[in-house]
């Protein structure tokens, strides 16, 4: 499970002497699905994207060119690399250095100058150059560039493709007089994306507030532009979406909202219903809305008066008491009588509500039903005191979910970890509070999926993570490469020169300024070590002679 060709130059100097991360064990995985896991997690250390950015399989080479961490010079270093998907992920980079964009800017291949195309760092003089190019693609993802000239988006705004035209349409960029035309496009999406525009002039709003497709009116009922004046008009529209749109915006005034309130249509009142700026009156007459709907977003609206909410709490649709179980604004004794309530959805939705006193948390873990019970130990709302009460239920369902609850306090999770049950030791394992004690405990449970948790988990104590990087299994290494503790470095000891033959390799090329070890893994059995002692700059000279000579050595 070792790659014997390519050296790892990563390491670091400790007060305790040589250190080395579990990352850089990985680094050298034979499995390129492991390496390309690591090249692509942010967590990896820069010194190991370096070395990965050279890897031999283009995946790997891909990961580190997708990779946020990746430092700018090697960047350049991918932006030649003879894999399409390699150049293309650089050309998407927005670290990728403006020279390096000039370059992939002119790539033979159609998808990595789309993404260079796209790139608000590429030099304006190369997407200017770019909008004179035959593929839609290229110019599509042109006209969607911040950094495009305004004499590039004037030209784009009449190319023959909607996709460009909507692009410019769409670009934060775009001046108001290419909006002003575009604002006439013949193609409706276009239309639309001008009313959409955040800087677009009232004038033109006002113009598109009276289009004669109604999907560009919902596009200007919906944006945060529109005025009052506006949001008028369009709340009387023939077209029932349209008054929808204006029934849900942030901006629509109340005293809009109260006259959606007495819509005829159940799919304006339910916006309205919902909608955190409608006034008290039309919240108490939408509570007896003949539609269950309806008054299922009034219940569930924070603005909603309490007397309104304790009426709502008693309707006859349980889906209306649920919404006020999850109300956070409910009155408090309202939701305490709820946890009577004969429907055990309404109970469910009541564990979710992080308003609920303490008193309905306390009633719910008691509940006949173990599924209430769970949902109580499965929100982080829940007291820890009564999460403290759920760990010992008889239903494992319901320690289990107390084992993945983020609010579990560590001592729990202690207990949990000893459970008999593999879900609920699984839920410790991948939970960052569970003490590092449990989780070494943890690591030699028979149960396979619990070790993958450990793998995953970036509480997991580095010396387990590192057990696992040498592990046979690829998914387990894989789920390491992944950990965001990757990067994790632990101190070389003597031992580990006798550890198993990832390891042993592993030190074999990278061990600097211990000879003894050297010349100990130079004469290893395996000839995976020795091949990678073969690599290491400090091997003496005899000894690179001897593996010279060992047919088994390449």
């Amino acid at each position: 499970v070792i790659d014997p060709v390519k050296p790892s130059e990563s390491s670091g100097l400790g007060p305790d002497g040589p250190r080395f991360s579990v990352g850089a064990v990985l680094s050298i995985d034979s499995d390129f699905k492991v390496r390309f896991t690591l090249a692509k997690n942010p967590a990896t250390p820069k010194s190991l994207l370096v070395e990965l950015a050279a890897d031999r399989h283009e995946w790997v080479r891909s990961g580190v060119a997708n990779n946020p961490s990746t430092p700018p010079p090697c960047l350049g270093l991918l932006a030649s690399d003879p894999d399409e998907a390699v150049r293309s992920a650089i050309a998407a980079n927005p670290s990728t250095t403006p020279d390096h964009l000039a370059t992939l800017a002119v790539d033979p291949e159609p998808l990595v100058r789309r993404h260079a195309a796209g790139n608000p760092s590429t030099p304006p003089e190369c997407l200017v150059l770019l909008a004179t190019a035959m593929d839609e693609g290229v110019l599509r993802d042109l006209a969607a560039n911040p950094a495009a000239t305004t004499e590039t988006l004037a030209m784009l705004a009449t190319d023959e493709a909607i996709y460009v035209r909507a692009g410019v349409a769409g670009n934060p960029t775009t001046e108001q007089f290419i909006l002003s035309a575009l604002a006439a496009d013949s193609s409706l999406s276009v239309r639309a994306t001008v009313a959409e525009h955040p800087n677009i002039p009232m004038a033109l709003l006002e113009t598109l507030a009276i289009d004669v497709e109604p999907y560009v009116r919902c596009c200007v009922a919906a944006t945060r532009c529109a005025t009052p004046s506006m949001l008028s008009e369009l709340a009387v529209d023939p077209d029932v979406l349209v008054r929808s749109r204006v029934a849900e915006s942030p901006s629509t005034p109340a005293e809009i909202l109260s006259i959606l309130a007495s819509d005829p249509a159940d799919e304006v009142r339910l916006p309205a219903a919902a909608n955190s700026k409608v006034g008290p009156l039309a919240l108490a007459q939408l509570s007896t809305d003949h539609s269950g709907k309806v008054r299922e977003a009034a219940a569930a609206n924070t603005m909603t008066p309490p007397e309104v909410v304790s009426v709502l709490a008693s309707d006859t649709d349980k889906d209306v008491r649920c919404a006020v179980a999850q109300n956070s604004s409910a009155p408090a004794d309202v939701l305490i009588g709820m946890a009577a309530d004969r429907s055990a959805y309404v109970r469910c939705a009541l564990a979710k509500n992080p308003s609920s006193p303490a008193e309905v948390s306390a009633a719910l873990s008691t509940d006949v039903l173990w599924y209430v019970r769970r949902e109580a130990a499965v929100q982080s709302c829940t007291p820890p005191g009564v999460l403290a009460v759920l760990a010992h239920d008889s239903d494992a369902q319901v320690r289990s979910g107390v084992a993945g609850n983020p609010a579990t306090e560590p001592e729990v999770l202690a207990a949990l970890g000893g459970d008999p049950e593999a879900d609920v030791r699984l839920q410790v394992a991948g939970h960052r509070a569970a003490p590092h004690a449990i989780l070494t405990t943890l690591a030699k449970d028979p149960e396979e999926d619990i070790r993958r948790a450990l793998a995953a988990n970036p509480s997991t104590p580095p010396e387990i993570l590192m057990a696992f990087a040498v592990e046979s299994t690829s998914d387990l290494r894989e789920r390491v490469a992944g950990n965001q503790s990757v990067g994790v470095e632990l101190p070389f000891e003597p031992a580990l020169v006798s550890g198993n033959e990832m390891m042993r390799a592993f030190l074999a090329g990278w061990l600097k300024g211990q000879p003894d070890a050297l010349l100990a893994l130079a004469g290893d059995k395996a000839a995976s070590v020795r091949a990678r002692a073969a690599t290491n700059h400090q091997t003496s000279l005899d000894q690179i002679l001897a593996l010279s000579r060992d047919e088994s050595v390449e």
